[in-house]
């Protein structure tokens, strides 16, 4: 195993944004900071943790509110396997997001 350092991870991230890079390998753990949205418009987890707020926190690194470009997101998950728990938490914390949201916007109208 190696260390992984926030100035090695930012130097692939200004690399990837000067298109010396066509892809970039990121975990949720490692997406405070930075912003993609001019650079990259399709996500794909192919790891993940319980957290959806870094799941989101990581979708935001590439999409933010009034832009006009699309993002994707692909969550990859093996079937039968803890991916696949782990991503049923994290859309169920993620239903309970929407629900909360859309109740307090309705209350504040």
């Amino acid at each position: 195993m190696g260390y992984y350092s926030s100035t090695v991870a930012t130097d692939d991230i200004n690399a990837f944004k000067n298109g010396d890079y066509e892809i970039l390998l990121l975990q949720c753990g490692n997406c405070k900071s930075f912003n993609l949205q001019d650079y990259c418009h399709q996500i794909i987890f192919y790891t993940m943790d319980y957290s959806f707020i870094k799941y989101k926190q990581m979708i935001h690194r590439c999409w933010r509110l009034g832009q006009n470009v699309d993002t994707e997101v692909l969550v990859l998950i093996h079937k039968g396997t803890v991916e696949e728990n782990i991503w049923r938490a994290v859309r169920t914390k993620k239903e309970m997001h929407d629900l909360y949201m859309s109740i307090t916007h309705m209350t504040e109208e």
